[in-house]
């Protein structure tokens, strides 16, 4: 009796993400009114998805430029929101400003991605603006 209590108050969270949980690099960024191509392979730029947490990061570096956020994932569109930059020494920091997250690809604090291309191994996302292109690490 107990066990079965226990087990119908417990509701276990699963991901509906498919495809996009999982850790990104971002390989490359390209304006789309100006046709311009960025290769960012070599410098480690990453995007993490896990369940509803979006986690963005320069991986090989000890930096400030950790950030975790809100996103859904509805109807082929990424939606980035609620962005907090992480401070381990203190409470993290709300962002107000998009500037430290433009070198990620956001260029908005309330972001819509139209999601192009999603499978086991590559990504590339949409902005108004930009086309972001990941590979899965």
């Amino acid at each position: 009796m107990t066990m079965a209590l226990t087990l119908t108050a417990c509701e276990l969270e699963t991901s509906t993400n498919g495809d996009l949980d999982g850790f990104w690099l971002i390989t490359s960024i390209d304006t789309l009114a100006t046709h311009g191509h960025k290769e960012l392979r070599d410098s480690s730029l990453t995007w993490s998805f896990q369940g509803r947490i979006l986690e963005i990061r320069r991986a090989i570096h000890q930096t400030d430029e950790i950030f975790i956020c809100k996103f859904e994932h509805e109807g082929g569109v990424v939606h980035v929101f609620d962005i907090y930059r992480i401070k381990r020494e203190q409470e993290d920091p709300k962002i107000e400003d998009p500037a430290p997250l433009r070198s990620f690809g956001i260029n908005q604090l309330d972001e819509h991605f139209l999601v192009a291309t999603l499978n086991a191994d590559h990504m590339v996302l949409q902005s108004n603006g930009l086309q972001i292109n990941f590979e899965k690490y």
